[in-house]
């Protein structure tokens, strides 16, 4: 049940983190300019209140804005608002940002930025719209009330944008200011290494709730990541029987996603499974494999474009964790090290590009040593930390056949399926080229 926040007592930010509340605004990308950024800008209005320099309602139209109900027609609250909207345009621009591939991205700002301003009020939002889909196809990626929990948590705790609030198709989060993506070349330099691994290191140790009925965490026997693989396959099969499919493409037909793929995937969940050690004696192997087979909270897409730096400050920040969850660690620094190849612009070149064995070794020890404070001093004690490491980057490359089949298979859906300009098959074709390359390093050819 969808609740409406009563926002007739005029707080700054009054859905500020609330994960159950949502604004009465369904945002139309597929209409006209004017009419998307009018109920943008409406948006802005209600969750962000004080963002126009006066009013834009009064408190009597916020009241019943706050109990209209959201499963009806908002005809009533546009109605109310209609004279406000002339007065919003004048007060803010909206501006469209590209690279979305999950969601249409808008910043609105305040023309107006010498004006009166608190330090919880903002003057630009990065407002977030959910593409609509068809076959429920968006809740098969994304489960977007789970998303809105991780990012209410980790704004809470620094490691997220804040999240101001929520509408119907969409929510209003933090715009970080003068910065941008790091590019792909840049992932292994020693300038953003070791804030990438520190960062990802920090995600590791939280415990994130899971729903919002209760905040104790327990965590999977396994990650979540073979579940999700799984009903991708099981989606994709259902749809690649509908005569509308239209699976023409050779590429499409030569990757055999429901033969050769779907056998790949069943054969490494076997091979990927929890490690059970039996003896009381734990060697350094046994002990680099329970630690990168561990199950914490991952980011599973830290790439390029969701690690921004800063033009002002050091560091990096981690954004978009749609798919975010519990996960064998490996995977996920798995994936970033995939991500060091050139992958969205499809020149990903694994031999030259994935990181050498002295940067994989750099990035990893800051991530053991931010992650884990005991296990350097174990390792020292052990005289241990060659055979750790080696072993350790073995379970990273293992792990990296999840991301390149997981993220192959996620390409063929939206091939079928999403509106936007991209070649998904090229996409699919280039993981599973990095799959195959993985696979043939650590394991016979004859699996």
């Amino acid at each position: 049940m969808i609740s409406v926040k009563n926002t007739s007592f005029d707080p700054p930010l009054p859905y500020l983190n609330d994960t159950s509340s949502v604004a009465p605004v369904f945002v139309d990308c597929g209409g006209s300019e004017e009419i998307r950024n009018d109920a943008i800008l409406e948006a802005v209005s209600i969750i962000v209140p004080s963002f126009f320099e006066t009013p834009v309602h009064s408190r009597a139209e916020r009241a019943r804005a706050a109990k209209h109900d959201s499963s009806t027609s908002s005809t009533s609250l546009y109605a109310c608002t209609e004279k406000n909207k002339n007065f919003r345009r004048c007060q803010a621009t909206v501006s469209c940002l590209t690279g979305g591939l999950s969601n249409a991205l808008f910043i609105v700002s305040k023309n107006n930025r010498n004006s009166t301003r608190t330090h919880d009020v903002p003057s630009v939002v990065l407002v977030r719209i959910h593409f609509d889909s068809p076959n429920d196809l968006e809740s098969l990626f994304v489960d977007r009330a789970r998303d809105v929990l991780t990012l209410s948590h980790l704004s809470r705790c620094g490691q997220g944008p804040k999240l101001y609030g929520r509408f119907l198709n969409g929510r209003i989060e933090e715009f970080f200011p003068n910065v941008s993506p790091i590019q792909w070349s840049e992932m292994s330099s020693e300038l953003y290494q070791s804030s990438i691994a520190q960062a990802m290191a920090k995600m590791h140790l939280q415990l994130v709730p899971t729903n919002d009925c209760t905040s104790e965490v327990s965590l999977p026997s396994k990650g979540e990541i073979f579940d999700k693989v799984d009903k991708w396959f099981q989606f994709l099969e259902q749809i690649s029987s509908l005569p509308e499919a239209h699976i023409d493409d050779a590429r499409l037909q030569d990757l055999d996603a429901l033969g050769r793929m779907k056998r790949e995937w069943e054969w490494l969940k076997a091979e990927l499974q929890p490690v059970i050690v039996k003896s009381s004696v734990v060697k350094v192997v046994d002990l680099a494999k329970l630690f990168a087979r561990e199950i914490v909270f991952c980011h599973m897409d830290c790439q390029s474009l969701n690690i921004l730096k800063s033009s002002s400050e050091p560091g990096i920040k981690l954004i978009d964790f749609e798919y975010a969850g519990y996960n064998p660690r490996a995977a996920d620094i798995a994936n970033t090290f995939c991500e060091h190849c050139d992958m969205n612009n499809l020149r990903a070149k694994f031999i030259e590009q994935y990181p050498t064995e002295k940067q994989q070794d750099a990035f990893l020890r800051v991530y053991i040593c931010e992650v884990d404070k005991a296990l350097p001093a174990l390792l020292d004690k052990l005289n241990g930390w060659e055979e750790f490491m080696a072993e350790l980057r073995d379970e990273v490359w293992r792990h990296a056949l999840i991301s390149h089949l997981g993220w192959a298979v996620w390409a063929i859906i939206q091939s079928l399926t999403s509106p936007i300009e991209f070649d998904y098959v090229q996409y699919a074709v280039q993981r599973m080229e990095g799959y195959d390359y993985f696979k043939k390093k650590l394991w016979c050819d004859d699996s």
